[in-house]
């Protein structure tokens, strides 16, 4: 039985490679670039080899992302695009950190298993494991217990920012698990195989997907849910490169290149003194990226939230572009690691220079094909927000639910907050009228200096007291016109006057 589990599982591999498309496109450019001499045919299909599954692990990760940005846009609209947006770069701090430390372990890995010093790989993974986790630990209390201060750093949008906050919180509780699902695929790249972290990261993000869409269409959770899917997938994901690990296989996937008893030491200086060696210029390369993001999300959001869903959108699709470079990488890393391990530098230097080739190559067709179809790529179909607010149930932020009001008090404020409305309605009908009869003769960059003045006066943070405070006023009159002004009647209410 057993042997007949082990010839499906290789002919089930052997279908997959020989017809995926990202393996068709990978060997089709190193065989033109090989045509020109400017890679070896053999290093090109070893690179392709170790390439292609961790480019369809980075795929499958990176449409999560994109299908979790179609749903809340569908169910909730732009508001909630970009609140989930103002929280995107604190959670991509988590990976930039757990990216650069497993970039010291699958260093350290593939120079023992080049080595064939198979003992000591077990003390390398455990000790990454548990450093990854010392650093992650903080990061998810600071996400856990200041979600709402960190978003609205980004933004003034108190919507926006609820949403951004609710998010962030729940995804808190996934960022140890994160990181250490990098530490799982590194350590079996680093050991020849790329298969199994394919197979197991693809169908996180597969049961990602499907968490998501129950959560958000049937239960109706909103952003909520959203994150959810997210840190149930991640929490699978790493009981399974567990498991895997210390049984030394996984059903239905095969066994793993290496074994590891995890009841062994975990603390070891000299690992740790190489882990961060190795893996902080990496965290500081990559976080260089990651923190550019935030003064562009804040320049981005001054503009309102539809400017900032379509930056996230962007940001998505970006995301997948950029997928190629996570196999590469992992394929430089392993390969270049093995021949330093073998002594032979002459070979590894060969190894870098024509992955780098091969990577440019690669990432220029990747940019023609995604600007020749952008527009059918972001046309995506969403529902609009409505009065500007969020949906029904847990889809509205916590603290922005509506409540009856109740009590002379209440009842109060809200036929203030009814006058306000009306005053404002009266106010655009107002200017509408002004633009309609007086658009030839009242230039367009007055009104816009008009209104980016009135914004400019009221500091970030301060609410408007009224709403004639949210609507530009006209600064001279329009020669040989008088426009009509609102006018108040008996009853104090504001009125259209000739």
């Amino acid at each position: 039985m057993a042997t007949l589990i082990v010839s499906l599982r290789v002919d089930a591999s052997e279908l997959v490679r020989s017809t995926n498309p990202v393996r068709w496109v990978l060997a089709g450019v190193g065989a033109l670039l090989a045509r020109f001499d400017l890679v070896s045919a053999e290093r090109a299909r070893e690179t392709t080899d170790l390439a292609w599954p961790r480019i369809v692990t980075g795929l499958a990760r990176m449409s999560k992302g994109v299908a979790d940005v179609a749903m809340v846009g569908v169910a909730l609209g732009p508001t909630a695009i970009a609140g989930m947006g103002f929280a995107g770069p604190y959670w991509g701090m988590t990976f930039a950190v757990g990216g650069g430390m497993a970039a010291g372990t699958i260093a350290l890995v593939s120079q023992r298993f080049g080595a064939g010093a198979r003992d000591e790989l077990g003390q390398v993974v455990r000790s990454s494991a548990a450093f990854v986790t010392a650093i992650s630990v903080p990061v998810a209390l600071l996400f856990w217990l200041f979600p709402a201060p960190l978003v609205d750093l980004l933004s003034d949008d108190p919507v926006a920012v609820a949403y951004g906050a609710d998010y962030l919180r729940v995804l808190a509780v996934g960022v140890p698990f994160a990181v250490l699902n990098q530490i799982g695929s590194r350590v079996l790249v680093g050991a020849n195989d790329a298969w199994t972290p394919m197979v197991v990261r693809s169908t996180g993000a597969v049961t990602n997907i499907v968490l998501n869409a129950v959560f958000v269409f049937v239960l109706d959770m909103g952003v909520v849910g959203a994150a959810l899917g997210t840190v149930i997938a991640g929490v699978l994901v790493t009981t399974a490169f567990v498991v895997g690990l210390a049984c030394g296989r996984l059903p239905l996937v095969g066994a793993f290149p290496i074994q590891v008893d995890w009841t062994g030491r975990y603390v070891d200086r000299g690992l740790f003194a190489d882990l961060a060696s190795i893996g902080l210029p990496v965290v500081g390369r990559s976080s260089v990226w990651t923190v550019a993001r935030f003064p562009i999300l804040a320049l981005v959001g001054a503009l309102g939230s539809h400017v900032v869903a379509a930056y996230v959108i962007s940001r998505r699709i970006w995301g997948l572009m950029n997928t190629p470079g996570w196999g590469f990488g992992l394929a430089a890393s392993s390969l270049v690691g093995q021949s330093l391990g073998a002594g032979d530098e002459e070979t590894a230097e060969a190894y870098g220079r024509e992955i780098t080739t091969f990577t440019v190559a690669v990432y220029v067709l990747a940019a023609v094909v995604v600007a020749v179809c952008a527009r059918p790529i972001v046309g995506v179909r969403r529902r609009p927000d409505l009065a500007g607010g969020p949906g029904r149930g847990h889809a509205r932020p916590r603290g922005l639910r509506r409540r009856r009001p109740a009590g002379r008090h209440q009842r109060r404020r809200g036929r203030a907050r009814r006058h306000r409305r009306h005053e404002l309605a009266v106010l655009r009908a107002r200017n509408r009228h002004v633009r309609a009869r007086d658009s030839a003769r009242l230039p367009r960059r007055d009104h816009a200096a008009r209104t980016v003045g009135r914004v400019a006066v009221v500091p970030r943070g301060e609410r408007p007291r009224c709403a004639r405070q949210l609507l530009p006023v006209p600064l001279r009159e329009v020669e040989g016109h008088q426009p009509r002004l609102p006018a108040r009647d008996r009853g104090g209410r504001l009125t259209l006057s000739d």
